[in-house]
């Protein structure tokens, strides 16, 4: 899955068009391209957008940083003004290819590609079939996909509840890794029965 920040990209991208102008019309214009262009390169490098950082590699290849013939100059200077139009209807193309979903900043940290343990490492070491189901309704919460976060977070229950009964060699009719609640409950119920006689 494609992760990013979206400002830094947007503004990377309306930076560069105004790159056509800044080729036609300003003096020295070679560095400001080349610097821009390698800011921009590195930050779809960063986001998976590799055929344009590809792109916009051919057009720094382009930039003439060491003095030219003045043909040769021109036919480079308008060059790049071309390719840097092609890059710009690229991004628009590649932008309305995908579907982008927002997360708010302040559930930006429930969404972890990894499985990290949101409980803590004390959970993660006591229960660790716990933590996939912890992190992906940290993912789902993010996402604001309540009945899938819900789901998740009964899963962890159930890998503690099915722990709990280990721990205290509860008899179940049947395995315990096909015991819901309600049997893993009953059996422990059972069990106190037992010990309050």
């Amino acid at each position: 899955m494609l992760k990013f920040y979206a400002d830094y990209f947007v503004r990377s991208s309306a930076s560069l068009a105004r790159l056509p102008h800044i080729v036609r019309n300003l003096k020295g214009w070679e560095t400001v391209v080349h610097e821009e262009l390698l800011n921009y390169k590195e930050e779809c490098e960063r986001t998976g957008f590799k055929q344009l950082a590809r792109q916009a590699q051919r057009i720094i290849n382009h930039v003439p940083l060491n003095s030219l013939p003045e043909e040769l100059y021109a036919d480079r200077r308008k060059k790049v003004e071309v390719l840097l139009g092609e890059l710009f209807d690229s991004i628009v193309s590649k932008l309305e290819s995908c579907l982008f979903l927002s997360i708010d900043r302040d559930k930006i940290g429930f969404y972890a590609t990894d499985d990290i343990p949101h409980f803590g490492k004390d959970v993660d070491k006591a229960i660790p079939k716990s933590t996939y189901h912890v992190a992906e309704a940290g993912r789902c919460y993010a996402l604001e996909r309540w009945d899938a976060c819900v789901h998740h977070l009964m899963l962890a229950v159930e890998e503690a509840l099915r722990k709990w009964a280990c721990n205290l060699k509860l008899k179940m009719d049947r395995p315990l890794i096909l015991s819901n609640w309600e049997s893993i409950l009953n059996a422990a119920r059972t069990r106190l029965m037992t010990l309050k006689n």
